[in-house]
């Protein structure tokens, strides 16, 4: 092989004769930015004959990301009572680190996150409930806690 030229993501490399390509490493001027997702890369490498030769990969970039209650650094979460003085009560306020929540209360935090460089996740994704004995994140999964 005399020279290569890659494809991933949006990005179409130049030819090259370097015999590495770097992805995600900032140390290494040239090295491609790629964010979580699933990805195909394609090389094609040339011969001396001029003879070309292509395959591609399919890989995942999966960061683990970072997430945080509102408002970042003071969180104020929320909750439902269900009841009170032993009678059925639907009373919505708020609670901060340290408050006491009332017995077999619905909580819920509104949340960010994001992959460190890839920017927020969607909206739709950032509504998290707690109600004892259960866990629900809305609109995405439900477990039972143990």
């Amino acid at each position: 092989m005399t020279r290569y030229r890659f494809d991933v993501g949006t990005y179409n490399s130049p030819l090259s004769t370097d015999s590495v390509a770097y992805f995600n490493d900032p140390s290494h001027p040239g090295s491609v930015s790629l964010s979580s997702g699933l990805y195909t890369l394609s090389v094609s490498a040339i011969d001396n004959a001029n003879a070309v030769g292509r395959n591609s990969i399919q890989f995942v970039i999966n960061r683990d990301p970072e997430t945080w209650f509102l408002p970042k650094g003071q969180p104020i979460g929320h909750y439902i009572q269900h009841i009170k003085n032993g009678d059925p009560v639907l009373i919505e306020s708020t609670f901060a680190p340290g408050d006491t929540v009332p017995y077999r209360a619905t909580v819920w935090w509104e949340w960010d996150g994001e992959d460190v460089g890839d920017g927020p996740l969607p909206k739709d994704s950032q509504s998290l409930a707690l109600v004892a004995p259960t866990i629900v994140k809305r609109n995405r999964w439900s477990r039972t806690a143990a």
